[in-house]
């Protein structure tokens, strides 16, 4: 069967994605493989009205963006869907981009290669559920507390988080930063304390590079949670500092670690972010699925 792709770019302005996308289309065009464009809307529901209508027409699909267009394509996919999905990173993050290239990050021809061949590896996502029964599902990492906020906060004006830089922004916020208490059940376990961060990770990085969870993988089968507690100013900052080279795990006071159960957040009105996205506020369950989508990756 010949291949058709579809490659799914945002169409955000952006000069630098602007070259990506030509870029691959020329290398399609060398290499006389058949494909058509699909700028992604806003809101996913008419993202999902075009897949449920075109997608049977494909046999692989291509994301020209970062870990939000990423999140947008994956929750407008109808359930279950096998086509594989290619990743040219072109945001402003890529977080999950530097957990499925590595060293290759950044190394154009080789990530054109490997979205348009035919290795593929099975990986998981996670799942936030809420008390209406919505599933939102996330390939990177979930977060409520002081990212949560961040997300929320600029959820507009990405370009301009990302270039100040996470940092900037958090010593921004933080002298100013209320901890909310948060009540958190996982199986039999029930903590009830004031959140800085609660991380459910499925990849490595957030925030642009930050190390929130060094040992987790999307071909693990469990999700890593980093919960820090509330802390003073200083220490908070100094956390924060420790994500960019994930020291912050070998922390006493920092509850890192794999969880195979679901985990709950009773309360309501907390703040959750996914991938870089502002998702709503819980009450919700946190789960992982596993076998979830399939990825172009040359292991």
């Amino acid at each position: 069967m010949q291949k058709h792709f579809l490659i799914v770019v945002n169409p955000v302005p952006s000069r630098a994605r602007t070259k990506v996308l030509k870029q691959f289309l020329i290398f399609m065009q060398q290499k006389s493989l058949s494909y058509e464009l699909y700028p992604t809307e806003a809101a996913i529901s008419a993202n999902q009205h075009y897949f449920a209508h075109h997608l049977h027409k494909f046999t692989d699909i291509v994301v020209i963006g970062g870990d939000g267009t990423l999140h947008n394509v994956i929750n407008s996919l109808p359930r279950p869907f096998s086509l594989p999905i290619g990743l040219i990173p072109a945001g402003t993050g890529n977080d999950f981009a530097r957990w499925l290239y590595g060293l290759h990050c950044h190394n154009r021809p080789f990530i054109f290669e490997q979205v348009v061949g035919n290795w593929t590896s099975s990986i998981s996502l996670g799942v936030c559920e809420f008390e209406n029964g919505h599933q939102q599902y996330f390939h990177n990492v979930l977060g409520l507390g002081f990212d949560a906020l961040l997300a929320k906060e600029l959820k507009h004006s990405k370009g301009l988080f990302r270039s100040l830089g996470y940092m900037v922004k958090a010593v921004q916020h933080i002298p100013f930063y209320q901890t909310k208490p948060l009540t958190l059940n996982i199986g039999d376990e029930k903590r009830q304390y004031h959140n800085l961060i609660t991380a459910f990770a499925n990849g490595q990085y957030f925030g642009a590079g930050m190390q929130i969870a060094p040992t987790s993988s999307p071909d693990n089968q469990a999700l890593t949670m980093c919960r820090i507690e509330k802390l003073p100013k200083l220490k908070m900052l100094g956390q924060i500092l420790r994500l960019f080279n994930g020291s912050h795990i070998h922390q006493d006071f920092v509850d890192y670690r794999d969880i195979s159960e679901v985990a709950y957040i009773e309360d309501t009105g907390l703040d959750i972010e996914a991938d870089g996205e502002y998702l709503g506020q819980s009450p919700c369950r946190i789960y992982l699925t596993k076998h979830a989508a399939k990825f172009k990756r040359l292991l």
